[in-house]
């Protein structure tokens, strides 16, 4: 279980856009302490989908947590998407910026079903830089996300409905 952990932990840095690194809160009498996510491993594509077929043997083995239906449902769904992403790759290298997002973005969904927790889960966006063409990748938790949300919310509720739009005869 430690070495499927590690190997969760370091999935981020597969797609080349890891500027945050999730870490899970665990508890309990079952708990391993948690892994050092200082010194993650990369690895290619191929390592990559030898472990996607490891973690699948350790989620039928009810490691690291047992899974509803629905979520083993969804993990195989995003393996098999990670397996498309990369079929014929060797290194993410290979990938064009949009697609090395798209990996992350899948791989760090997979994490959170597996653990169980989506707060810490990060979600890259490719966004325009204003005044130019140039795109820039943004990578931001879901709980930063929410939390965004609700103040943006908040801030339109203070505000009030705002001016009436003029009848244009």
């Amino acid at each position: 279980m430690r070495h499927t952990l590690f190997f969760i932990l370091s999935l981020g840095l597969l797609a080349g856009c890891a500027s945050t690194s999730p870490s899970p809160s665990r508890s309990g009498p079952a708990a391993e302490p948690a892994v050092r996510a200082e010194a993650p491993q990369i690895v290619d594509a191929q390592e990559f989908l030898v472990f996607l077929e490891t973690l699948e043997q350790d989620l039928e083995a009810g490691e690291p947590r047992e899974l509803t239906r629905l979520e083993k449902r969804r993990v195989e769904e995003l393996s098999n998407e990670l397996r498309g992403m990369l079929d014929g790759v060797e290194t993410v290298d290979q990938l064009n910026n949009n697609a090395k997002t798209e990996v992350f973005n899948t791989t760090q969904e997979l994490w959170a079903t597996v653990i169980g927790r989506d707060e810490d889960q990060v979600i890259c966006r490719r966004e325009h830089r204003v005044g130019t063409n140039f795109k820039t990748t943004r990578c931001r938790t879901v709980s930063e996300i929410r939390e965004d949300q609700r103040s943006a919310g908040r801030y339109l509720r203070t505000r009030g409905p705002g001016p009436m739009p003029v009848d244009a005869r």
